[in-house]
């Protein structure tokens, strides 16, 4: 699996941009993308962050700042650093969970393109069969999906059409004898 870790702190993936191009994944309003961008600022100028600090950054006040502190130490995204001679703010938990919610979102879109495919040769073999499939030849399809290309699979199915061999046996030998 991609080491995002490893490249967020060596500095190849831009934590501004990382933020801004996500922070709507995580929930964040944009005076709370703004802080935390302030914040991160401030941290790469190993500048003490204050509420006062951000404050005189943006157009609200430092009661205001304090709350959007808080909500964002609440979220888990930030927190006070006490033992860091560098910084009193760490805001590495942040980008730990924007990172978790693209991978997640990943492995949904990917999901959702796999379920999409096997639809499509499920589709493809109940046209070719002229009916739907039993449940024990969709498992078969779910293996085989699973198992080998679907070009190798559609490839069979053709070659079984071509010598109009409808059946799932001779199918696989088609599929097994392409790999």
């Amino acid at each position: 699996m991609f080491n995002y870790e490893k490249f967020l702190k060596d500095g190849t993936i831009n934590k501004k941009q990382l933020l801004l191009n996500y922070y709507h994944l995580i929930n964040l309003n944009e005076n709370e993308l703004v802080v935390l961008l302030i914040i991160q600022d401030m941290i790469d100028l190993n500048i003490l962050v204050t509420s006062k600090s951000i404050s005189s950054k943006m157009k609200l006040s430092q009661d205001r700042i304090d709350k959007i502190l808080g909500k964002l130490i609440e979220k888990k995204y930030i927190c006070y650093d006490t033992y860091s001679s560098k910084n009193n703010i760490d805001n590495e938990q942040l980008y730990q969970v924007i990172i978790k919610k693209i991978i997640k979102e990943d492995i949904e879109y990917t999901k959702s393109i796999n379920k999409n495919k096997f639809e499509d040769i499920q589709l493809s073999f109940e046209e070719e069969f002229n009916r739907k499939l039993s449940p024990l030849e969709l498992e078969k399809l779910e293996q085989w999906s699973n198992s080998y290309k679907l070009e190798t699979i559609k490839t069979a199915l053709a070659e079984a059409v071509y010598n109009d061999i409808l059946n799932f046996k001779q199918i696989e030998k088609y599929i097994k004898s392409n790999k």
